[in-house]
């Protein structure tokens, strides 16, 4: 391994499944990076369920923080910052409560952060349904092989892969770049992100936008973006809609308020999501 290899802290909000973060646990084990270089911290917001078994395994391989978030109601950008607070790598890797990376997604992301500057490195997604028993090893080569979920509740609806994925060799010239930024597979310097002060707390409460809002504030401050080859993720789904993503209009009109520009680029870019 390069000795200028950069700390990395994988922050993961942690509010549905303990089957899902299992798995996501179980994939974080089996990466390449370096585990006295890599911590993992899981922030738990009220809804979420006991901890799972792997995380006892986490917490004696590598450096490990469990905190749990106060706040009621779906609280993204709340959790995310609690995560950004405790972290002590130089570099966040953000992931989701149900995100299940492969042994190489580190390291891909990692590799657009040894050069120097301010880098926001974006990681696609592929969405697949969880087993009834997870495999206990090889978590992404196993779940890799599973089918695509034709459509997901998190993804922009109607699309059955990640819609991101046309963009990947013009995102430097991309008009937005920050609109390909989503929190679940997104890696960024710790001090970029307490420079630009957080998350935005203002879109709690509500379904999507955050991760968009925040890194266009990561662009005005200078970050540069880039797709990771080779950090894609797989995002587990059950296919059950949530009262929580129904109504993404108000989070929408907030990010309009807060992006200059946003409402007009959006009214010429008809890929409308979230």
């Amino acid at each position: 391994m390069d000795a200028r290899l950069p700390t990395v802290s994988v922050v993961v909000p942690y509010a549905g499944s303990r089957a899902h973060l299992e798995a996501v646990l179980r994939a974080i084990l089996e990466t390449e990076y370096p585990a006295d270089l890599l911590q993992v911290v899981v922030v738990e917001c009220p809804s979420a369920a006991r901890r799972p078994v792997a995380w006892r395994l986490v917490a004696a391989r590598m450096d490990s923080r469990w905190i749990r978030d106060s706040r009621t109601g779906f609280s993204p950008a709340s959790a995310r910052n609690a995560g950004i607070a405790a972290a002590g790598g130089s570099i966040i890797v953000g992931l989701d409560g149900d995100m299940v990376t492969s042994p190489g997604h580190i390291l891909a992301h990692v590799r657009h952060h040894q050069l120097g500057g301010r880098v926001v490195s974006l990681g696609l997604r592929r969405f697949i349904a969880l087993p009834n028993r997870p495999p206990g090893s090889a978590v992404f080569g196993r779940l890799s092989g599973r089918p695509d979920i034709p459509t997901s509740v998190s993804n922009r609806f109607g699309h059955r892969l990640d819609w991101r994925g046309r963009h990947i060799v013009d995102v430097s010239g991309h008009a937005a770049p920050y609109e390909l930024a989503l929190g679940c597979n997104t890696a960024y310097p710790k001090a970029a992100a307490i420079e630009v002060g957080g998350w935005s707390t203002a879109f709690d409460g509500w379904f999507g936008y955050e991760d968009i809002e925040f890194a266009s504030r990561l662009l005005q401050a200078g970050c540069q973006f880039a797709w990771a080859s080779g950090a894609e993720a797989l995002h587990l789904e059950d296919e059950r809609s949530r009262d929580w993503k129904a109504d993404r209009r108000r989070n929408f009109d907030l990010a309009c308020r807060l992006i200059p520009g946003f409402r007009e680029y959006r009214r010429t870019n008809r890929e409308v999501g979230g």
